[in-house]
């Protein structure tokens, strides 16, 4: 079976408990009859219903039990953190996209090119199984503008600005890189290598950084003056977990951060124009002026 209608039907599994529904088995089979199609079919028996709840539980955090005296399932918790949850909505979309026949004329997507989701289900179940991938990869600072074969030790699925990555360690070099999954032309899962699992915590590896870039600089602390419009912005996607208002007065806002500044906080900054202004650290302000500089020298 492709693991593409596998975690298709686990996306659509999901989908059918959302708002607290509540469905036994051959109300679940029902619904996945109607979304069969001649290339997906994803009809299952009770015994591999069983097993996808398992793996919904260990993917994406959703735990959906049955309820013994209706014979009912439910959700029952969601002890899943944001990313996983992105990372579902990312597989629903995919999934949905695919049937033309519903998204017609309603979905409109951005004419540009994919943006690597169609790799997920090798991917995860590459990490899962501790395989090594081969992957047909474009790098942007190979000056050759071609693309190039890696074997790669993959680790976890990142995501940063919209774009997908995996971290993985490239077998060449044996050194832990984030490659980008619109950048993957090919992906080859290869069953007979395997590796040892890779001792790498993510969440510290990047919870002072912004973006995808690592860094062993030292954590800064960082005060941004915004417009009242850039800063209700910011309220709602904040650009770090640091981030606090520690000022208000009239229309500025002062918000500060705790973090590295690595080159993808700097390109963030510099993109929201004149409604940001960076007040604190020295070092920084310089370098967001020293930017803006090469900038205006390009059409002097």
């Amino acid at each position: 079976m492709s693991k593409n209608i596998f975690f298709s039907r686990l996306a659509l599994i999901v989908d059918m408990f959302r708002n607290g529904a509540q469905l036994n088995f051959d109300e679940v089979l029902r619904k996945l009859e109607n979304k069969s199609t001649i290339d997906e079919d994803f009809v299952i028996s009770k015994r591999t219903f069983q097993r996808d709840l398992k793996e919904i539980d260990s993917l994406f955090g959703i735990e959906i039990i049955c309820n013994r005296s209706t014979n009912e399932y439910q959700i029952k918790e969601i002890h899943s953190e944001d990313g996983k949850i992105r990372l579902l909505e990312a597989i629903e979309i995919t999934s949905l996209i695919k049937s033309s026949n519903e998204t017609e004329g309603i979905v409109f997507l951005e004419k540009r090119k994919a943006n690597g989701t169609e790799f997920f289900s090798e991917i995860l179940n590459a990490i899962k199984n501790l395989n090594v991938l081969e992957i047909n990869y474009m790098n942007f600072l190979n000056e050759s503008g071609k693309s190039s074969i890696r074997k790669i030790c993959p680790i976890a699925i990142k995501e940063s600005k919209n774009r997908w990555y995996l971290l993985a360690k490239d077998l060449k070099d044996r050194i832990i890189k984030s490659f980008s999954l619109d950048r993957i032309s090919k992906l080859e899962l290869l069953k007979d290598e395997t590796f040892e699992k890779i001792a790498f915590d993510v969440e510290k590896e990047y919870q002072h950084v912004f973006g995808i870039l690592k860094s062993d600089e030292e954590i800064q602390n960082i005060k941004i003056e915004c417009t009242e419009s850039q800063y209700r912005y910011l309220e709602t996607l904040p650009l770090h977990a640091s981030q606090k208002l520690i000022e208000q007065e009239n229309e500025k806002f002062i918000i500060s951060l705790q973090l590295i500044p690595t080159y993808d906080f700097i390109m963030e900054l510099l993109a929201m124009g004149k409604e940001v202004k960076v007040l604190e650290p020295k070092g920084l302000v310089n370098e967001i002026k020293n930017k803006l500089q090469e900038n205006i020298n390009q059409y002097s």
